[in-house]
């Protein structure tokens, strides 16, 4: 799993302030969640080096505590742009151990200048020039899976939010 977010969606039922099932939905992947119906949705947990996040995350309630537990790898556009070519190299040390990849994408890893209208708007850092850069080498990988998430065609800059995603689909499809 490479996850391209600006929060961290990894946070448990009882410490989320929101309460927002998708600032949550990660952490029964890999951890047993507080919320046992959901829990049992899940019998089978990733292990935690199976994912890989990309984004400058915002991390709240107790997902800065989970993610040093558990070792978590996040990229920071900071550290892309200081060492582009180790980052390049990570990811794809990271997508040659899997036989299949799943690519979580949400819109608001990117900066407002090229993706404003978003679901849950965060201060992303990510230009949409890098992130393309790095879905060139993903899409070199014989099988993966995409979700593109939080793409708000009512809210001002849709336009350009749009176009976006619709680069994100095409880069990954050519």
């Amino acid at each position: 799993l490479i996850h391209f977010d600006s929060h961290g969606d990894i946070n448990s039922h009882k410490a989320s302030p929101t309460k927002n099932f998708h600032g949550m939905y990660l952490r029964p992947f890999f951890s047993d969640f507080d919320i046992d119906l959901i829990n049992k949705l899940v019998p089978k947990k990733l292990g935690t080096n199976q994912v890989l996040f990309i984004g400058d995350l915002s991390l709240d309630g107790d997902e800065p505590d989970f993610f040093i537990a558990h070792d978590l790898r996040n990229i920071t556009n900071q550290q892309f742009i200081e060492n582009k070519q180790g980052a390049l190299r990570l990811i794809a040390d990271f997508i040659n151990r899997f036989e299949h990849i799943h690519i979580s994408f949400d819109i608001d890893v990117l900066d407002r200048v090229d993706a404003g209208a978003t679901g849950i708007p965060n201060d992303g850092k990510w230009r949409l020039a890098q992130i393309l850069e790095i879905l060139e080498l993903i899409s070199k990988h014989p099988s993966f899976t995409l979700d593109l998430c939080e793409v708000n065609p009512s809210k001002s800059g849709k336009t350009k939010t749009i176009k976006a995603a619709q680069k994100i689909i095409l880069k990954l499809l050519s």
